[in-house]
């Protein structure tokens, strides 16, 4: 099946959601939304990063429902400690949590999974790959949107007691990670403290970068990315991609949160994602 083309298309009116509970390994309550055929035989998985919440890839769904919804469905969530009452754990045990959710969800998907990440959850989604490799066969294909695999926190200024000019530096990457997504700005300490919690999670918490590479070659992969991104960097983005063998798109103008501002681009990337994933199931293949 030849995938659709979504060049510079505008999304019409937003697909009828769906709220399932999942339950997490702790015992937590995720309540993902689903869009699109209940019982299909592959789900696109999207994970926000931090700052954002789950409606940043609305006008991707709604393209994505627009063209697939017969046959696919679509499963969005917010994760813990963005934006929600869900416990987040302090520090590498709050990554650890990240990754366990979206391996209950990605197991409770059904079917295929594409996986689609944004931002900084390119880190959840390397930790999830290196620490269930084993079961990773479900994932058939990744997009990542202006993925950003380490923290930028080179003046430790999100550690869990800062010095002043720490702290002055955790606002400012914070305040520039919300502009730079279309996120409201945090005013309140107890926002920035909230977003710092938060932050802090998404530390790598072991896993080896080199087995994360390989099994991204292996795994169709797919980055998007905006030449004018302040917080991915277009090169750093350019190098993760020749490093994975990943097939790379961009917009010349485009900045950190294109799922919102060029949701054609990433919605032809996904696309591309679920045509691989349809003949891997259909040929028993990959690429």
């Amino acid at each position: 099946m030849q995938a659709p083309q979504f060049s510079h298309e505008s999304p019409s009116s937003a697909p009828d959601p769906r709220t399932v509970t999942i339950t997490a390994a702790d015992g937590t309550a995720l309540t993902p939304t689903r869009f699109g055929k209940p019982d299909a035989v592959l789900t696109v998985v999207y994970l926000p990063g931090p700052l954002a919440a789950a409606a940043h890839f609305s006008p991707m769904i709604t393209l994505i429902d627009k063209h697939f919804s017969a046959d696919i469905a679509q499963l969005v969530y917010d994760q813990r400690g963005h934006g929600n009452d869900l416990p987040l754990a302090p520090g590498r045990a709050g990554m650890a949590q990240l990754v366990e959710d979206l391996n209950t969800v990605i197991s409770h998907a059904g079917g295929r999974v594409v996986l689609v990440v944004h931002s900084l959850a390119a880190i959840v989604a390397q930790e999830w790959l290196y620490h269930h490799r084993r079961d990773q066969t479900s994932v058939a294909a990744i997009v990542a949107i202006g993925p950003v695999t380490e923290l930028p926190d080179h003046d430790g200024a999100l550690t869990a007691h800062p010095t002043g000019a720490a702290r002055r530096a955790g606002a400012r990457l914070i305040h520039e990670l919300s502009t730079a997504l279309g996120e409201h700005r945090l005013h309140t300490e107890a926002e920035f403290e909230s977003a710092r919690h938060t932050l802090r999670a998404y530390r790598r918490c072991g896993a080896d970068l080199a087995v994360v590479e390989d099994l991204l070659r292996a795994t169709p992969t797919w980055i998007v990315t905006g030449r004018a991104d302040p917080v991915a960097g277009y090169e750093r983005v350019k190098e993760l991609a020749e490093t994975v063998w990943a097939e790379m798109s961009s917009v010349r103008d485009g900045g950190h949160d294109l799922a919102r501002t060029s949701p054609w681009l990433p919605a032809a990337a996904v696309s591309s994602a679920i045509r691989v994933a349809r003949d891997a199931d259909r040929f028993g293949g990959g690429w």
